[in-house]
């Protein structure tokens, strides 16, 4: 669903400059997980309070929605959250380098035809990006209702260097290690079978 322009949504996240930052200018201590399209910020937000001494990075293309996602995070009052309003392929990752525990992909488009392969989060030109900035051992999380999709993540991530942990073609959300997002939760209702894949890095 698309999400009308919001000026003042914008505004908030001008105003925010201790919680939305450049790409540039992150600055990674710690436990740190990424979360590539955060969207209204539901899953971010959960998981950041869910453990409060891991740091969480949303990165966000579209200003409006990730002004909902500030939002909430300034509601929580969470205080290990950074979101990005940038395409977190359009910059480059040196800072970042084999710095990142984990990377959760939540329900990216699916781009269908075949000539848009290249622009799928799954593409082995991300695997590789991720591969560059999950340290040894680290892991890409994946949730998706597109069957088609799943099985061409686990073609991709068969052809790189990762390894499935878990491959689940009906998950059920039982672990603590995830969060329910806004699209997850309206396709729980309408009966919608969500498929989850937890890939390391080798």
């Amino acid at each position: 669903m698309r999400v009308r322009y919001s000026q003042s949504k914008v505004q908030l996240l001008k105003n925010a400059k201790d919680i939305v930052v450049a790409p540039d200018d992150l600055l990674i201590t710690g436990d740190t997980f990424l979360e590539i399209g955060t969207g209204k910020g539901a899953f971010i937000t959960t998981m950041a309070e869910r453990f409060p001494k891991v740091n969480f990075i949303g990165f966000e293309k579209n200003a409006t929605v990730l002004g909902f996602a500030l939002e909430k995070v300034q509601a929580k009052k969470l205080t290990n959250v950074k979101l990005v309003n940038a395409d977190f392929f359009a910059f480059e990752t040196l800072s970042l380098e084999e710095k990142v525990n984990g990377i959760f992909l939540n329900f990216p488009d699916p781009w269908p035809k075949q000539k848009h392969e290249k622009r799928r989060l799954l593409s082995l030109r991300a695997l590789s990006k991720f591969h560059h900035i999950l340290k040894l051992g680290g892991l890409v999380f994946f949730k998706t209702d597109n069957a088609s999709l799943f099985e061409f993540a686990k073609e991709t991530f068969a052809a790189s260097s990762f390894n499935p942990v878990t491959i689940d073609e009906d998950y059920q959300l039982q672990t603590t290690i995830d969060a329910e997002t806004e699209y997850e939760h309206a396709f729980r209702l309408k009966g919608v079978k969500i498929r989850r894949g937890v890939f390391i890095k080798v």
